[in-house]
């Protein structure tokens, strides 16, 4: 059975991973089971062992693709009538952010307007919008009132899956109230084992407040209890750039530490029995205590059955119980397949018991360092492709940091635990072993920000998918070496699969890529707008604002460039010094080579402008100031004229550093766009008058739709096809009715990025049209 276990697993999770992308309802995968199912036992009997096999491995990932289907039919399924509606919803808080006003709600009975109550199960995502602070805690009943939504989706390419998240997670809709819509009821709702260990973190918290200062107690935290709530934004870049990230998201390493102080303890006070329930109750107490993460439970699992093999005089067989671990996570949530924690896990697992053993046997002149190397370099390269996926940063220190703070955070997690212990008996017990881990906690926190801050500690990098294909066969390849018997034939065809993978990944990556495009990207309440030319020349527009704990450069402009296969843009413009049309661009200069920084001038006195421009500078980029007459000359089919500001800039205007927006029109072969940034009223009937509009097929609606920017003379001498209005949610009232209503005077369609996401114009077959991201639609 063991044997067979990696099989099963594995199937059933490529069901789970078929059954999310394909999203077939629960019935036919498990007819296809009972099929195949009866296919294996004819099989088998006709000794047929190998297409038995098969047929099984089949058997198992249509039971995982159809329990998919009925756990996203959980999460949906009792919601859906509520959609879209006005509700009351009664239940208990099951998680929560205070400090982001966030929380998800055990919906237990749920009441549309003027309807009785009906009793559901479900899980409801719930944000609180006014500035009132939150103090909940987990189990407090509660009553919300407000619009029941299905959860946003992707709303960029290559960007976040929201949605997914929440369904992730459990959620299948959102709300969003003020505080006033809000009730609190008596009672208590969940279980009393999570209301005590939440109880029991806070005593924690509580305990590492009291004796340590403010910055060592939230790394601590950060270490004993996982989440990056508890440690600041730059000390968590810090250990991102020298890929050691995971020490501060409780994983295998942490419940390892946790199993070895268990199996101490065990090894001390009792043996046999009791030393079993004190190592099970020590991995479970933990499992709930930091939050019940897939990591954690995967470690927990295989902790324990290890341990469980050894009380009962068995050898541990590591793949069947990883593989064991996965199918029981998978059963129990398969949902948490597709979290990036879960992956991660299995990935350093697997790597550790098929890379470790490859690396010794090159590493073994280093002594006493190969063993500690070669496990650092094999969970390195087992996760590379998904760290630099989602992180876009290729981590050069990450041996190095490892080999020095792997051992730091061993001896701190070893006072910590036991701190942690006399904490739940005594809080001034705690104090000398939180006190004795302070000088770790102090190099832990020192050592990675110098370490970062060095030149080479991460190179920026964006690879096409063919790199990781070829990656991922060489990866292979190394790992097979030992069992095959290698000839230069044989070499040959080796280095030949890996150069074929590139050249036809290349190939699919070129036919896929429009080869023109402008795309209007949704960054909430801001702009930010690509422009990839006939020529191949990559330009972007302004970079969406960065707002206290969401920047969308970071989070949306840097994803949709990796999807695009943006290495690099040749033109960075900035139509005027606002934070929702810079604020993205300081994260994006970081991390994107830029050649040129086109601005109108302008400038604010804030401390975030100052650090873009000092970030430009650092970076060597050159800057030049536009002005109306100016004109660009991108490729030989591309144009950008430059119609505002005039050379005298607007003063005492309405809004003057808006009138003195960039106004542009990119021409690409033909297709005219006009882009105006936040110019209003003065500023564009200016160029009305004058008649110093060209034909634009395309307008980018000025500021965001607002009542004043947009005369009507303007939109008549302009006669564009198209509108885009980038605009989110917002508290000005964006956009205006009565610039709706002019727009559907004077212009055939009109798009919005808060309700079509992403806007695309691309050429195709030398016509262009246009695709949305939410709403799909092509026009010529």
């Amino acid at each position: 059975m063991s044997a067979a276990l990696p099989l099963i697993s594995a199937s059933f999770l490529a069901g789970i991973a078929l059954g999310g992308y394909f999203d077939p309802a629960w019935r036919w995968p498990l007819l296809l089971a009972l099929l195949f199912g009866g296919s294996a036992v004819f099989c088998y009997r006709a000794q047929q062992n190998r297409t038995a096999s098969l047929l099984i491995a089949a058997v198992f990932a249509c039971l995982g693709a159809g329990h998919f289907a009925l756990a996203r039919q959980a999460v949906h399924g009792s919601l859906a009538p509520f959609r879209g509606r006005e509700v009351a919803a009664v239940g208990y808080v099951q998680s929560y952010d205070n400090k982001a006003g966030v929380f998800l709600l055990r919906v237990e009975e749920i009441a549309p307007a003027g309807s009785e109550p009906q009793p559901v199960k479900a899980l409801v995502r719930v944000k609180v919008i006014d500035a009132v602070p939150l103090s909940l805690a987990y189990g407090r009943r509660l009553a919300v009132r407000g619009n029941l939504n299905e959860p946003l989706g992707r709303r960029n390419p290559g960007g976040f899956d929201y949605g997914a998240h929440l369904e992730t997670a459990g959620a299948g809709a959102m709300m969003t109230v003020r505080s006033r819509q809000m009730q609190v009821l008596p009672g208590r709702g969940g279980s009393a084992l999570l209301r005590l260990a939440e109880q029991a973190r806070g005593r924690v918290l509580q305990g590492l407040q009291a004796h340590l200062p403010a910055s060592e107690a939230g790394l601590a935290a950060g270490l004993l209890l996982g989440g990056g709530s508890y440690v600041g934004d730059d000390l968590t870049v810090a250990f991102r750039r020298l890929g050691i990230a995971h020490l501060l998201a409780v994983s295998g390493l942490h419940t390892g530490f946790v199993a070895a102080f268990a199996f101490f303890l065990a090894g001390r006070l009792r043996r046999g029995v009791p030393g079993l329930i004190i190592v099970m109750v020590m991995l479970a107490g933990y499992v709930f205590l930091t939050g019940g993460r897939p990591s954690v439970w995967r470690a927990a699992l295989m902790f324990g059955l290890a341990y469980l093999g050894r009380y009962l005089g068995r050898e541990a067989d590591a793949r069947a119980s990883v593989a064991a671990a996965a199918l029981a996570l998978a059963a129990f949530r398969p949902h948490w397949v597709f979290e990036l924690s879960f992956q991660l896990s299995f990935l350093v697992t697997a790597g550790l018991l098929l890379l470790v053993p490859r690396f010794m046997s090159f590493l073994t002149p280093l002594g006493r360092l190969a063993s500690p190397a070669a496990v650092v370099l094999a969970a390195q390269a087992a996760v590379l492709p998904l760290q630099v996926s989602h992180f876009g940063l290729l981590p050069l220190l990450a041996l190095p940091a490892n080999l020095l703070c792997v051992p730091l955070v061993g001896l701190f997690m070893s006072l910590g635990l036991a701190g942690m212990l006399l904490s739940f008996t005594w809080q001034p017990l705690a104090a000398p072993f939180y006190l004795a881990a302070l000088p770790i906690l102090t190099v832990l926190e020192r050592l990675p920000r110098l370490m970062a801050g060095l030149p080479f500690a991460s190179l920026p990098l964006n690879p096409p998918g063919e790199v990781w294909l070829a990656y991922l066969a060489a990866l292979a390849l190394f790992i097979a070496a030992p069992r095959v018997r290698w000839s230069r034939l044989k070499v040959v065809i080796a280095v030949l699969i890996c150069l074929n993978l590139l050249c036809l990944g290349s190939l699919a990556g070129e036919l896929r890529a429009p080869r023109s495009e402008i795309s209007f990207l949704d960054v909430g309440q801001g702009l930010s707008v690509f422009i990839r030319t006939p020529g191949g020349r990559a330009v972007l527009v302004d970079a969406g604002p960065a707002d206290t704990g969401f920047d969308s450069g970071e989070r949306i402009v840097l994803p949709f460039l990796r999807q695009r296969r943006v290495r690099s843009l040749d033109l960075l413009i900035l139509t005027h010094p606002h934070s929702d049309h810079y604020g993205g661009m300081r994260a994006l200069a970081e991390q994107v080579p830029v050649r040129l920084f086109a601005s109108s001038g302008q400038s604010e006195e804030s401390a975030a402008f100052g650090r873009l421009l000092a970030t430009l500078e650092s970076r060597n980029v050159q800057a030049v100031e536009l002005q109306a007459g100016d004109r660009l000359l991108l490729d030989r089919r591309t144009t950008v004229t430059v119609l505002s500001p005039p050379e005298e800039k607007f003063w005492g205007t309405s809004d003057d550093v808006n009138n003195n927006s960039l106004v542009l029109l990119f021409d690409l072969d033909g297709f005219g766009i006009l882009i105006t940034g936040d110019a209003e009223k003065e500023a564009l009937g200016r160029l009305a008058g004058a008649g110093e509009l060209p034909a634009a097929a395309v307008l980018q609606v000025p500021h965001h739709g607002s009542r004043s920017a947009m005369p009507e003379d303007f939109l008549k001498a302009l006669d564009a096809r198209v509108a885009v209005i980038p605009v989110g949610k917002n508290p000005f009232g964006h956009p205006h009715p009565e610039t709706l209503s002019l727009l559907q005077a004077h212009v055939p369609a009109v798009f919005r990025t808060d309700l079509h996401g992403a806007v695309t114009f691309y050429n195709s077959g030398g016509s262009w049209r246009v695709r949305t991201q939410v709403v799909r639609n092509n026009r010529e």
